[in-house]
């Protein structure tokens, strides 16, 4: 009698990109059920995530894998951990081995398609020691409502941040009403705007999305090693205490102990600050902080500067001295708690029975607006209800249109389709704009 082991998913992420999936200018989430199907169907045969990302389990988590008898597959649109199961019933499920205690698989993200990060819409700078981190925990501890600390299942994204008067937002930024999650909103240029308003046509600031999940600034955080050089934002900083506060809001302060060393304590009481010399102020503090486990948690550093005024610098980290040594764009970690932690998110119901989630990743496509350059003034000049005309040789579109590999038709003044630009050429500008370029010798 042949030996059989049965496996079944214990959890899927598939990464859907809205470049592929946009039908013209229309976003995906606004297409009909029926519709939102075919293209998801198409986009599963055609898509290969491959050919943008490399996907890497750490090497702890394939140790553990191989210990609780479990594999990682790839797909054409993300990838799935199986693991060996017994059938308690028919169609019904329990990991053989046991999912007794709590349990981390990490998954390191490597892009491979610089191109990605044209026509996808996350930030064009700013990316030294950043990575977008993944999870699916249901909420950030360490986070505020107004921050954004919620994840909606099934995506594996926090929320945006809520709209704050006064903030300087950057093109592509995403932001929701506050306590509202489904109202999601995109900054078109750079600025510090108004409140979003309920209906954007026509705004030069505002793009109101139908969809929600979407990847965005709240996802990237800062990846160090364990030990790193702390350098403070003024350079008048003069004493400063450093805080670690871990997902499950337990804080960890870190100081100087009785002997003058680096020392953690959950009791602030038990340490001295860091101190400059007299007259002097603190550049920058190395850090020890190999003794938490490698992770996401918020630093937080107070302290006084040299004027003793209090001084606070907050960051979201994510502590691994192993990732911090590659080129890692992303990290998705994948937890498993016992009960009802971790709410949809859970892997296994109260009786120990495969859930199957399927986590998505959801992409939102970069949003541009479209500069056509002439060689010699066109015969037939764009449409001027979509066109602005800068010169005759150069035309601007009104509004911003999505990056998408479906064909968005835009006409001269004699109902003639334009091409659609490249999304190999974006270029942000000093009006705070992103545009795309399209370079024709006639039309």
């Amino acid at each position: 009698m042949a030996f059989r082991i049965k496996y079944q998913k214990l959890f899927e992420v598939e990464l859907r990109q809205n470049y592929c999936l946009n039908s013209g200018a229309a976003e995906f989430a606004s297409l009909s059920e029926d519709e939102q199907q075919a293209m998801l169907a198409t986009y599963r045969k055609t898509y290969s995530w491959l050919d943008d990302f490399a996907l890497v389990a750490t090497p702890e988590t394939r140790r553990l894998m191989a210990g609780l008898g479990m594999l990682c597959k790839t797909t054409s649109t993300g990838f799935f951990v199986a693991t060996e199961v017994e059938e308690t019933a028919p169609e019904t499920f329990t990991p053989k081995r046991g999912l007794d205690a709590p349990l981390r698989l990490r998954f390191a993200l490597r892009l491979k398609a610089p191109a990605f990060m044209n026509y996808t819409n996350l930030s064009l700078s700013g990316h030294a020691r950043k990575i977008y981190y993944f999870s699916n925990r249901p909420t950030e501890a360490n986070r505020s409502r107004q921050q954004g600390n919620r994840r909606v299942f099934p995506f594996l994204s926090l929320e945006p941040p809520a709209f704050r008067n006064g903030t300087a937002y950057k093109a592509g930024d995403l932001v929701r009403r506050r306590n509202n999650v489904g109202a999601i909103t995109l900054a078109l240029r750079d600025g510090t705007h108004a409140r979003p308003p309920s209906d954007t046509t026509g705004s030069l600031d505002w793009r109101r999305l139908v969809g929600q999940g979407y990847v965005n600034r709240n996802d990237r955080i800062s990846l160090y090693r364990s030990v790193f050089n702390f350098t403070f934002a003024p350079e008048t900083v003069r004493t400063a205490s450093f805080t670690l506060i871990d997902p499950e809001d337990t804080s960890f302060f870190y100081g100087i102990d009785a002997e003058d060393q680096p020392f953690f304590s959950e009791n602030p009481a038990d340490l001295a600050v860091f101190s400059a010399a007299p007259g002097a102020s603190l550049p920058q503090v190395q850090v020890d902080f190999r003794a938490r486990t490698p992770g996401r948690y918020r630093l937080e550093v107070d302290g006084l500067d040299t004027g003793n005024t209090p001084y606070t610098q907050t960051e979201e980290v994510y502590l691994d001295s192993e990732l911090s040594t590659q080129k890692v764009f992303g990290l998705v970690e994948i937890f498993h708690r016992a009960g009802n932690q971790l709410g949809d998110y859970r892997l296994l119901d109260n009786a120990d029975r495969l859930r199957q989630p399927f986590y998505l990743l959801q992409f939102l496509n970069r949003y541009t607006f479209w500069r056509y350059r002439f060689a010699t003034a066109p015969e037939h000049a764009p449409n001027p209800t979509d066109f602005a005309e800068v010169d005759a040789l150069e035309y601007v579109t009104r509004a911003s249109f999505p990056l998408t590999k479906s064909f968005i038709e835009l006409d001269d003044d004699e109902g003639n389709p334009l091409p659609n630009p490249s999304a190999r050429l974006i270029r942000p500008e000093g009006d705070g704009r992103v545009y795309s370029e399209v370079y024709l010798l006639h039309n």
